[in-house]
Order: structure tokens, then sequence, then C-alpha cells
């Protein structure tokens, strides 16, 4: 079930190749299935930060479990290396926010997480 929701002003060249590799990240980082991911791309967004049109992005993780503070500070650190590599967003140009999602709160398959 976890969610990578990207929201960029950069143009991403092949959103297909980024996707899979976010998505394959973000399963390692957050320590699921990634037949569970979920990776949305919104580019060429007109997003401005701190005032600026210079590269920047927005980060929602949706994810039930395995978020808090150690495990946010490393996603954070390690997600940060993806944006500069793959988008140009430098570290002080995007914002991270996590959602940690009950269980009960997540449909699928005609029934939620917490039925499972």
């Amino acid at each position: 079930m976890p969610t990578i929701e990207i929201n960029t002003n950069v143009t991403v060249a092949n959103t297909d190749e980024f996707g899979k590799a976010v998505s394959k990240q973000c399963a390692e980082l957050l320590k699921k299935p990634e037949s569970y991911m979920s990776v949305i791309i919104k580019d060429k967004l007109p997003l401005l930060f701190a005032g600026s049109s210079d590269p920047a992005a927005i980060v929602h993780v949706y994810c039930i479990g395995n978020l808090g503070l150690d495990e946010n500070k490393t996603f954070s650190a390690e997600f940060s290396k993806t944006l500069m590599t793959h988008l140009q967003v430098k570290s002080d140009r995007y914002y991270i926010f996590f959602h940690d999602v009950a269980r009960q709160d997540v449909g699928h398959r005609g029934a939620t997480f917490a039925t499972f």
C-alpha cells in the first residue's frame, strides 16, 4: 500500500524509468513488498519553493507502519540523493511529508487492510 507522490516543477524525461527506480528504492526503504508500491509522478507543475521556480519538489509518503523518527530520517537522507540525481532538486528545495495511515483507512480488494 505504500504510495509515493512526487510533485515537481522539473520535466521528468522518462517517467517510467524514474517511477520504477523510485518504486524499488522506496520498497526497500519502507521495508514493504514492491508488489504493493504505488508511485505517482506529477512533473512540470507551476511550483514555487522559497519564492523561486528553481528545481523543487513536494513529496508525500503514505504507508501503513514503518514510519517514525528514525525511519523518516533514513528515508529523507536516502531519497534526497534520488531527487538530486534524477531531478537536480537540491536538499534545500524539497519537503517530504510522511503519512502513517491506519490499516482501516486503506481500501483494497473490496475490504480494508485491517481485514487482511
